[in-house]
């Protein structure tokens, strides 16, 4: 057998190798789909939580300590939100949560915050609210 008779072999293994993991998606790789779509979540909270405080920044004079707190703050929220939420269909909790961001009241107090969150009642059913 020349070597590239081997090599051409070897490309055929590999190839049916990776077809039978496509083919068959086994256990380990059905729950990374599931991590990826609750960090996808995530993500999408995060940013949405991020581009809130961005804008109030010059409006409050936020300085960055208060920032860093605000964003934990906020993150803590839709990860109890989140917990809540957990039998819901991924639609409705995710616009939940982003209602729940956007609708969040923070104003300067002084020299500190007042964060007030809209009631569980005031909230979304499902996408389409």
């Amino acid at each position: 057998m020349t070597r590239k008779d081997r090599r051409d072999g070897d490309r055929r293994d590999d190839r049916r190798d990776s077809d039978r993991r496509d083919g068959q998606p086994d256990q380990e790789q059905r729950r990374s789909g599931e991590q990826e779509a609750q960090e996808g979540e995530s993500l999408v909270a995060l940013k949405a939580i991020l581009a809130k405080v961005a804008a109030l920044l010059k409006p409050l004079q936020l300085t960055q300590e208060e920032s860093i707190r605000l964003v934990e703050q906020l993150y803590g929220s839709v990860l109890e939100m989140d917990v809540k939420l957990a039998g819901e269909a991924d639609d409705t909790r995710k616009s939940s949560v982003l209602y729940h961001i956007q609708e969040t009241v923070i104003r300067r107090n002084g020299d500190g915050l007042s964060v007030e969150f809209p009631s569980p009642r005031a909230e979304p059913s499902g996408p389409d609210s």
